[in-house]
Parts: structure tokens; sequence; C-alpha cells
């Protein structure tokens, strides 16, 4: 059973990887959402 710890770092490195996009895509969006603000604000 050789590749029980491969499988466990494919495991990490996929993890990272979608924790990496995930804080990649929420901080475009929030500079997304925030230089929206400033030219669409109504008050």
């Amino acid at each position: 059973m050789d590749s029980t710890p491969l499988i466990m770092d494919m495991v990490t490195i996929l993890s990272t990887a979608s924790l990496g996009l995930l804080a990649v895509y929420v901080m475009r969006t929030t500079i997304k959402d925030k230089r929206k603000q400033y030219e669409d604000n109504p008050f």
C-alpha cells in the first residue's frame, strides 16, 4: 500500500490550491465591489 502517502499528498495539494484560488477570487471580488462603489456611488 504505497499509494496512500501519494493520495494524501494529492489531497493536501488540491486543498491548498483550492484555498489559494478561493482567496484570490474573494480578493478580486472585494476589489471589484470597492471600485464599483466608488464609480456608481449615487450619494
